[in-house]
């Protein structure tokens, strides 16, 4: 069943990266059976929340957030995958993280954000698999290459409009 969606993903054609943030994060959402996914991303000491599927009245596309008050607030956090199965004891973390399964989206090499999913603590513990680990670093490095081709179309389309320009100046 991953694979499908899996497969799905991988093939399917966006048209902006607001189109495959919001695929990713609502099937993902699904298949973890948690309320919210999000596109997370570093600013300084906050965290600005990309992208998101679910509702939340503290969480929405572009809020920021204190980095102490996520699962992300140290570089090792954000730089492997992590699955955060009980409650914290943690009275400053939002309570939206309390189970969470996050992974780096790489984009050539560099850190771009956390892909996670999350949800408030049920009262119960929430085990993840290493299947869904997979599952979850395969999604952060299909958005990881969408976001690179993305950046090497923008690039190719600004090149072959100063090229357009110069040619122009040429005439």
């Amino acid at each position: 069943e991953h694979l499908k969606h899996l497969h799905r993903l991988s093939t399917a054609h966006y048209e902006s990266l607001n189109q495959v943030f919001a695929d990713y994060l609502k099937t993902g959402s699904e298949v973890f059976q948690l309320a919210l996914g999000m596109v997370f991303q570093v600013d300084g000491g906050t965290g600005v929340v990309r992208a998101m599927h679910g509702h939340s009245t503290r969480l929405y596309p572009n809020a920021r957030l204190d980095l102490s008050k996520t699962r992300f607030s140290s570089i090792a956090d954000r730089l492997r995958t992590r699955a955060y199965c009980q409650s914290a004891d943690d009275p400053s973390l939002d309570p939206e993280f309390q189970i969470c399964i996050a992974t780096p989206i790489l984009v050539d090499a560099e850190l771009y954000g956390t892909l996670s999913f999350s949800a408030p603590s049920p009262g119960v513990v929430r085990t993840f698999s290493s299947e869904e680990k997979e599952l979850i670093e395969l999604m952060a490095s299909g958005i990881g290459r969408t976001i690179f081709e993305d950046s090497i179309q923008s690039e190719r389309k600004a090149a072959e409009g100063r090229e357009r320009r110069r040619n122009r100046v040429l005439e």
